[in-house]
């Protein structure tokens, strides 16, 4: 399995690191949804073949770490995903809006450290 994130420049090849990065396995619910029935994106096309998916559309509002993340922030994404012959997804590629300064701290991150070094927030050891 691998995953990309293209503007965070984030790059993860295991099941455990994709959960790191989205800290599911973390106490208190990072994420939050609005309200308990809300679905979590809202899907506005999707193109498919038998190897590839190509889906695009919007995330709705949540809460993270108490904090409201909405339409000011973005929300648009499209996703790749890559299929093997049993159509268990090998590769997954985002493209996610992110806020501007979101932006600005990967540029500065990259500069100083180099396009391979993981932020800081993201602890990918196995402790």
């Amino acid at each position: 399995m691998a995953f990309e994130d293209i503007l965070l420049q984030i790059k993860l090849d295991s099941l455990w690191q994709f959960k790191r990065f989205y800290k599911w396995d973390e106490e208190g619910e990072p994420f939050k949804k609005l309200t308990p029935g809300q679905e979590h994106l809202t899907l506005i096309s999707l193109v498919a073949n038998d190897s590839v998916a190509v889906g695009r559309g919007r995330v709705n509002p949540f809460y993270y770490y108490g904090e409201l993340v909405d339409e000011e922030w973005g929300m648009e994404f499209t996703i790749w995903l890559y299929f093997d012959e049993q159509l268990k997804i090998k590769k997954q590629i985002d493209w996610m809006e992110y806020a501007p300064e979101v932006f600005e701290s990967v540029i500065k991150r990259v500069r100083e450290n180099g396009v391979e070094k993981a932020p800081d927030w993201l602890d990918l050891s196995r402790n």
